[in-house]
This record gives C-alpha cells, structure tokens and sequence, in this order.
C-alpha cells in the first residue's frame, strides 16, 4: 500500500520491549513535493484551502499562505492512514527522538496527520509544540450479534425505509451482490477501471495503470486477508461496483471502493457493497467490527456508525514553517467557533 503516499519512506526504531521488538517505533514518509496527493502531503492537508478536511470557513483565511516553507516535510502516518506509534516505550520520548533526527536532517516541519485525539502519541506532539487540527472522526460500526436484522432494527424509522428503499431498487435493477476472496486479473482490471472513473469524477489523479497495480499489491501481500463485496447486474456483464476490505483480527478495514455511476443500475451501489452486504456476512466470518476511516461523516452517522476523535499535528523546525503552521492553525479554530 505505500504508493498511496508519495514520499521517501523512513522507519524509526527506539530500544527493544520485552519479548522483542522496539521499544517505540513509527513509520512515516519525507515529503518533498508539493503536488504530492493531499491526504499525505501536510501543506495540502493543513494550510491550503482546498484542504479536504478544513472547515469551509477556513479556506479563505488559508489563502496565500506560504506553504512552501513546510517542504520538506516528514509525514509520520502509514498508508491507511493512521498515525501510531508501536511498542510500549515512552511515546513522548520517541516523538523527541524523530524530531531531533528530522530537524538534523534539515526538513522544515513533522506532521502528525492522523492521530487520535488525547492518545499519548497526540498528546506528545501537544507537548514538543506541535500546533492541532481537529479532523472530525474515525467512523466504524459495530456489527451485531444478529447481523443485518439488528443493524437495521437500530436504525431510525426514517432511514430502515430508506435504506429498504436502496436495497430494494438495486434488486429491482438485476443487481444482485456476493463476497469473494482473491480476485482474478479479470476483475482486478474491472475494479481499478471503476477506481479511475470515480477518481477523475472527483477531481484526483485518475491512472488506471497505477489504480490496477496498488490493487494487485494489496491482493497479493494480504492474500488470505481481504474479503471483496463485488455488485454484479443478472446480466453477466462487468460488475458495477464493489468494496476491497482488509481483514486485522476481528475487524474489517474498508480499503478500495468503486461503482459505475455512469450506469443507472448503480445507484446505491456503494452503500451495499461497503455497509449492507457486508454487515449482513460479518458475523459468519467472524468480523465483529468494520472500519471506515476518515471522511463523509454525515452519510456514516446515518448507516449507523459512530467515531474516534482524530487529530492532526503540524510542527514547524524552521521559521517559515513554524508561521505558517501557527497561522494555519488559528485560521482552523476561528472557523470553528
């Protein structure tokens, strides 16, 4: 998954805890390029107005702000985006430690982009000076005991008919949905095709060469960890949708997703492959919870999710850098209110 962050990657390592392993590890990736994709790319992520989690309050107060002077920077998260330390050592003493290096390396500024808020890690970077940005929720949803009958059941009247309505007009469409494990080449190259479509509806660099090998990655270093929710019309043409999740224990991680939202046969599509069918199969395959990440918190909170408090952290190591993290920070709470 590392080509999803364009970056040198670098990985810290602090003493060794009981039974093996560091003390205190985290890894992350020196970020040179300002153009890099915004949700690794500190500049974008916090100090420029097309930000895709700054209040839209803040976007004109973001405006020319120098956000050059935070090249390079190191971006302390992984792929998936999570911030977090490994190892059970001192959290504030690590970040210490990857903070001196950076600073002798000569970046001009440590990200911290996605944190939860008030862990020791969050807390860590509060201490050393690291300005906040407040990122709104880490959505996931607790699967009950009795799957999609108790899921829905815990749903307002309002969206149980909503979401009945959905489900019904894909059915009535000749869409019908299953899970699968490893996908073949023939469905891998279907679904980065969907990936780029949905990718250039929305603005972001749109390849299908890149989308099919960061796929064929995933798949082939977590096989037999990845489960896919694939929407396939009666028909047997192509699928017109599906969900790539990754399996951590008892937990689903939703990683990819597209639909052919250009097909009218699609509509809802992604609302079953990445929350209804999968919450009606969990419980067989032992998943008790699903992750869904940062990002379109309103539509999560109406399929019945809740959400851990993220954080993002900025620190400057030069002038430049330290002004326009304060500056960017400030502009962010005043637009909260």
């Amino acid at each position: 998954m590392a080509g999803r962050i364009e970056g040198e990657q670098v990985w810290f390592s602090r003493g060794e805890a009981p039974g093996g392993g560091p003390a205190f590890g985290i890894g992350g990736f020196v970020v040179s390029d300002p153009g890099a994709y915004p949700l690794g790319n500190a500049g974008a992520l916090f100090a420029d107005p097309e930000s895709p989690f700054a209040p839209d309050k803040a976007r004109e107060g973001l405006t020319g702000l120098d956000t050059a002077a935070l090249y390079p920077h190191l971006l302390l998260t992984y792929p998936g985006y999570a911030t977090f330390p490994l190892g059970p050592g001192d959290a504030g003493e690590g970040l210490a430690a990857v903070v001196a290096w950076a600073r002798e390396s000569g970046l001009a500024a440590v990200a911290l982009p996605y944190a939860e808020a008030d862990s020791p890690i969050d807390r860590a970077a509060r201490a050393l000076g690291a300005h906040g940005f407040a990122l709104g929720g880490d959505a996931y949803l607790d699967v009950p005991e009795d799957g999609f009958a108790g899921y829905l059941a815990a749903l307002p009247s309002k969206r149980r008919t909503a979401v009945r309505a959905e489900r019904r007009a894909l059915r009535g469409h000749g869409v019908r949905a299953r899970v699968a494990g490893r996908p073949d080449g023939a469905l891998l190259d279907r679904m980065a095709g969907l990936r780029t479509a949905n990718r250039r509806k929305y603005g972001l660099p749109a390849d299908h060469g890149a989308e099919l090998r960061r796929l064929e990655a995933v798949a082939g270093a977590l096989e037999g960890r990845t489960d896919l929710v694939v929407l396939d019309p009666e028909d047997g043409g192509p699928p017109l949708g599906f969900t790539l999740f990754v399996r951590d224990g008892d937990v689903w991680h939703g990683l990819y997703t597209g639909a052919d939202e250009d097909d009218p046969r699609a509509v809802g599509a992604y609302f079953e492959s990445t929350y209804y069918t999968p919450v009606e199969h969990a419980r067989e395959v032992g998943i008790r919870r699903i992750s869904y990440g940062l990002g379109a918190e309103e539509a999560k909170r109406l399929r019945g999710c809740s959400a851990v408090p993220v954080r993002g952290s900025l620190l400057g190591l030069v002038p430049g850098a330290g002004r326009v993290a304060a500056r960017a920070a400030d502009v962010w709470k005043e637009a909260a209110g």
